[in-house]
């Protein structure tokens, strides 16, 4: 369901909302006012331009300093790309017009108007970066990171299924976790979909008071019984 709805949510019910909340009537000679008002193309120039220099250099700066890294596969022209699609922002937009100048007047009204530009603009332009990125700097795999760090090791990880999968589940557990518990029994359901297809591997990762103890505590258990963690078999 989630998926259903992902593209009408996205393509219809937000952006008739963001037109309902702004609640801007056009009528009356607004339009034409509006595009000769300094405070409309104040807020273009901020939500638009300000977004994408304030946040895309602020990043690079970051970088280049070496205060941090972007994720895997994201360059700067994904980052840039993401910062022009941050002026699609309009409620928090909506309410410091609101605050400011009355949704009611006409400086609030233009000021509307600008956000509801702005968020047109921010799209065609985040979407032109991206394309540009994508087919000049080869920006084509920005996404989540895709490599596991540190890999999968047979001598350390506990393993189910195949080596060789395709895919591979990492769950990282503490066994003072009641929520850890609910999850672990998930590994039934997920093999009988994938079968073969799928390794899961478990990894400690204790955050409760006990959950360090517990942890040693079952890694000396299964050296005393001789098991080594590529055939464990309980969680």
């Amino acid at each position: 369901m989630h998926e259903v709805l992902r593209r009408p949510t996205a393509l219809l019910v937000v952006p008739i909302f963001a037109l309902a909340k702004a609640g801007v009537d056009l009528r009356g000679g607004l339009l034409a006012d509006s595009l000769g008002s300094s405070v409309t193309l104040g807020v273009i120039l901020g939500l638009v331009l300000g977004k994408l220099l304030g946040i895309g250099v602020a990043t690079l700066l970051a970088v280049r300093m070496g205060l941090g890294r972007p994720p895997e596969g994201v360059g700067m022209g994904s980052v840039f790309g993401g910062a022009a699609l941050s002026g699609i922002g309009f409620t928090v937009s909506l309410l410091v017009i609101g605050l400011a100048f009355g949704s009611t007047t006409d400086l609030g009204r233009q000021a509307t108007l600008g956000v509801l530009v702005s968020m047109v603009l921010a799209v065609a332009l985040g979407w032109s970066i991206f394309r540009i990125a994508a087919k000049w700097w080869g920006e084509e795999t920005a996404d989540l990171p895709m490599v596991l760090d540190p890999p999968v090791d047979p001598e350390v990880d506990h393993i189910r299924g195949p080596e060789g999968a395709n895919l591979t589940l990492v769950e990282y557990v503490d066994f003072e976790c009641e929520y850890c518990a609910h999850a672990t029994g998930s590994w039934e359901d997920l093999s009988a979909q994938f079968g073969d297809d799928l390794r899961y591997v478990v990894r400690h990762l204790p955050h409760h008071p006990h959950g360090p103890l517990a942890a040693k505590a079952s890694e000396i258990r299964l050296a005393r019984l001789g098991e080594a963690p590529n055939r464990w078999s309980s969680p």
